[in-house]
C-alpha cells in the first residue's frame, strides 16, 4: 500500500509522503502541484498548465517542458503517481489529501472546526512567471473572500444560537484574515460586546486604529468609533458593578487569602560564581511565571531587589514581607555544569515542605525554572493546572543570546542609575534590530525610555516620548498580553490623558492574566478613584501593597492608598498614608503627577495631620 500524500498550501507550501517531507522538487514542479491542489477534483487541461508555467516558449515547447516535469516528479517520488491523466487534462489523484479540500470540500459547514486562520495561500512562494503570479494573487483574494463569507455565516449562526463566545472566536479569525475591512471591524466589536468582553473590544479597537493609520492613513468608520465609545461607557457605567478582576475577587475574598509566596535571591556558593545578572534574572523569571496563578500570590521582584541572598533568614524575610511561604536556594557552578538547589519553607512552623536539586549544563535552563514552578504549584495550589504556563513559554526568547541580553537589560533597569538606563537602551535597540518580532524587547525599550524621561535623564524628551509610544504599540501588536506593555499603555492613558475607560480596559486584561502584578492592582485602584468606587479602590491599593511591600517606589503606593481612603471617607487613614508617602527619602519623580490626579482636598487632610502632629510635639 502506497504511503499517503498530503499537500498544504495555506501558510506556505508543504508536500509530505507519509509523515516525512517529500524530496526537494524544482520550483515549477511545486507550482504545478500547488495549482492542481488549488482546484481539488477538477481536471485542468495540459495547455492551460503549460501556458501558465512556461509562457512565451510556444505551446509545443511548453508542453514538452510539462512532460519532462511530470517524468522528473515520478522519478523523485520513486514511481508514485500523484498526478493522473484524464484525457488531455491533469488532476491530482483522489487519494492525495489537501488542506483546501479539508476546508472547502464539504461546504462551509466544515469550517466550524477550524480553530485558527491557517495563513495566506502559498505564503512565501517564489515567483514563477507573470501569469502564475497573477493567478496566485487573484486566487488568494478569492480564497480569503470565500473563507470570510463562510465564517460570517458560522458566526451569525452562533450568535443567533446564543453562543457568543463561539461567535467572538469566529470574528477574531476573520480579523486575522483581513484587518482592514470595516464590516469585520463592526462584527468584531459587536461580538466582544455580546460576549461581555468589553476590555478586549477596546484593545481590538486600538489595533484597528493603528492598522488603518499605518496602512491607509485613515481613521475607523464613524459607526466603529461609536461602537468603541459605547464599550467605554459600558465599562465605566455606574450600573456596571463587575470588578476589574472578577476571578481574582472570587479567588481572594476578604475572609480567605491565597497562600502568599516570596522568592528570595538565590545564594551563590563555590569559587566560580555566575554573573549577578543571571541569578537576578532567574528569580525575576520565576516570579513572572508564578504571577499567572490566581490561587497563589507572589511578592513582586521590585520588593526583593535590595535583599542580600547571604543575609536574609527565611523567618525574618517572612516577617518583613508578610508572607507564609519562602522559596530560597543556592547556585553552584563547577566547571561546565551548574547545580541549583532550592527549598520551600513554611515560615510559620519553620518546616521545609520540600527541597529540590537540579543539574544542568553551562547555563541556567528553562527546564530548571519549569521544574521549580511545577513543584511550587503542586504544593500550594494542587488543583491548578501547570498547563497555564504554556502561554509564558510560548513568549520566551528563541535563543540563549537574546535571553542573556534581556537579563542584562533588566539588571541595568533595576539599578536606578541613568547611565545604566542608557546602556539598556543601546542593548535593546541592537536586540530589536536583530529580533524585531520579540515583543518583550519592544516593551523593555518603552519602559527604558519612560524612565529616562520621568527621571530627567532624557536628552530629547519629545523624541523619547514618541519612541516610548511606538515601542509600546509595537509590543502589543506582537503580543497583546505583554504585561509590561499593558501597564505602560494604561499608565499613559491614566496619567497623561485621564482616560479612565481606556486604562481600565487594559488593566482588566493585566490583572486577569497576571493576578500578582502589584502595579496593575495599584493603577486599578487609581481607576476606581476616578470612577468614585471608594471601597474597591482601598481594597485594590491595599492588595498592591501586600504584593510589593518594599517596592522602590513605595511612596507611589502609599499616595494612592491615601487617596483611596480619602474617597472612602477614612480621613485619618488618608492622612496617615499621605504623610508616609511624603516622608519617603526617595519620592518618585512621577509622584507629583499622581498627586495631581488625586482629590485636591486630601492636601488639607495631610496639612491638618501635620499641624496636629506639630502641636503634640510642641506640648511634649
Amino acid at each position: 500500500m502506497a504511503p499517503s500524500v498530503q499537500i498544504k498550501l495555506f501558510g506556505g507550501y508543504d508536500l509530505r509522503i507519509g509523515q516525512q517531507p517529500a524530496p526537494a522538487l524544482p520550483s515549477k514542479t511545486r507550482a504545478l502541484l500547488a495549482y492542481l491542489a488549488a482546484h481539488p477534483g477538477r481536471p485542468i487541461s495540459r495547455e492551460t498548465i503549460a501556458d501558465l508555467l512556461w509562457p512565451g516558449r510556444g505551446q509545443a515547447q511548453a508542453l514538452h517542458s510539462l512532460r519532462q516535469a511530470l517524468t522528473d516528479l515520478r522519478q523523485r517520488l520513486a514511481g508514485q503517481e500523484i498526478v493522473v491523466r484524464v484525457g488531455r487534462a491533469l488532476t491530482l489523484d483522489q487519494a492525495v489529501e489537501t488542506d483546501i479540500a479539508a476546508l472547502f470540500g464539504q461546504g462551509s459547514g466544515s469550517l466550524a472546526a477550524t480553530a485558527t486562520y491557517p495563513g495566506t495561500l502559498l505564503q512565501g512562494f517564489p515567483a514563477i512567471s507573470p501569469e502564475f503570479d497573477d493567478w496566485l494573487s487573484l486566487r488568494r483574494i478569492q480564497m480569503e473572500n470565500t473563507l470570510l463569507d463562510a465564517l460570517a455565516r458560522i458566526g451569525d449562526a452562533a450568535a443567533q444560537a446564543g453562543q457568543q463566545s463561539q461567535a467572538m472566536k469566529v470574528a477574531e479569525q476573520m480579523f486575522a484574515i483581513d484587518n482592514l475591512r470595516e464590516d469585520i471591524h463592526r462584527r468584531l466589536l459587536r461580538a466582544c460586546a455580546a460576549a461581555g468582553r468589553r476590555g478586549d473590544g477596546l484593545r481590538y479597537y486600538q489595533q484597528i486604529v493603528e492598522t488603518l493609520r499605518r496602512n491607509l492613513n485613515v481613521a475607523p468608520a464613524r459607526d466603529v468609533r461609536d461602537m468603541a465609545e459605547q464599550l467605554r461607557q459600558e465599562i465605566t457605567s455606574p450600573r456596571d458593578d463587575v470588578p476589574i478582576h472578577p476571578h481574582a475577587v472570587r479567588a481572594w475574598p476578604a475572609s480567605i487569602s491565597p497562600p502568599i509566596l516570596a522568592i528570595l535571591p538565590f545564594r551563590q556558593t563555590g569559587a566560580d560564581p555566575l554573573e549577578a545578572y543571571l541569578t537576578a534574572g532567574l528569580v525575576s523569571d520565576l516570579i513572572g511565571q508564578l504571577s499567572v496563578f490566581r490561587d497563589i500570590g507572589v511578592i513582586s521582584h521590585r520588593s526583593i531587589l535590595g535583599m542580600r541572598p547571604d543575609a536574609t533568614d527565611a523567618r525574618v524575610a517572612s516577617d518583613m514581607l508578610g508572607v507564609r511561604y519562602i522559596l530560597a536556594g543556592t547556585i553552584r557552578r563547577s566547571g561546565a555544569s551548574i547545580r541549583l538547589s532550592a527549598e520551600l519553607t513554611d515560615a510559620t512552623t519553620g518546616s521545609v515542605l520540600w527541597s529540590d536539586v537540579n543539574d544542568s549544563g553551562a547555563a541556567l535552563s528553562f527546564e530548571m525554572q519549569d521544574r521549580l514552578v511545577g513543584r511550587v504549584v503542586s504544593t500550594l495550589a494542587p488543583h491548578v493546572s501547570v498547563d497555564d504556563l504554556r502561554r509564558l513559554r510560548a513568549n520566551r526568547p528563541r535563543s540563549p543570546v537574546v535571553y542573556d541580553t534581556i537579563m542584562r537589560v533588566r539588571q541595568h533597569l533595576d539599578s536606578q542609575q541613568p547611565d545604566h538606563w542608557r546602556n539598556a537602551r543601546s542593548l535593546l535597540q541592537s536586540l530589536i534590530a536583530a529580533e524585531p518580532d520579540y515583543a518583550e524587547g519592544h516593551a523593555l525599550l518603552a519602559e527604558c525610555l519612560g524612565m529616562l524621561v520621568e527621571r530627567g535623564a532624557s536628552a530629547d524628551i519629545d523624541a523619547d516620548l514618541r519612541g516610548m509610544e511606538r515601542a509600546t504599540n509595537a509590543a502589543l501588536m506582537r503580543d497583546p498580553n505583554n504585561l509590561r506593555a499593558l501597564m505602560l499603555s494604561a499608565q499613559r492613558l491614566l496619567l497623561f490623558r485621564r482616560d479612565y475607560a481606556g486604562a481600565r480596559a487594559l488593566l482588566a486584561t493585566a490583572v486577569e492574566l497576571y493576578p500578582s502584578a502589584a502595579l496593575a492592582w495599584l493603577f486599578s485602584a487609581l481607576v476606581c478613584i476616578g470612577n468614585e468606587e471608594a471601597d474597591r479602590a482601598v481594597a485594590y491599593a491595599q492588595h498592591a501593597l501586600t504584593l510589593s511591600p518594599y517596592d522602590f517606589q513605595i511612596g507611589l503606593f502609599q499616595a494612592v492608598l491615601s487617596a483611596a481612603h480619602y474617597n472612602a471617607g477614612n480621613h485619618r487613614q488618608a492622612a496617615e498614608w499621605g504623610l508616609r508617602a511624603l516622608s519617603q527619602p526617595h519620592i518618585p519623580d512621577g509622584l507629583h503627577r499622581i498627586m495631581a490626579a488625586l482629590p485636591a482636598a486630601i492636601a488639607d487632610v495631610i496639612r491638618a495631620a501635620m499641624s496636629a502632629s506639630s502641636r503634640r510635639d510642641f506640648a511634649m
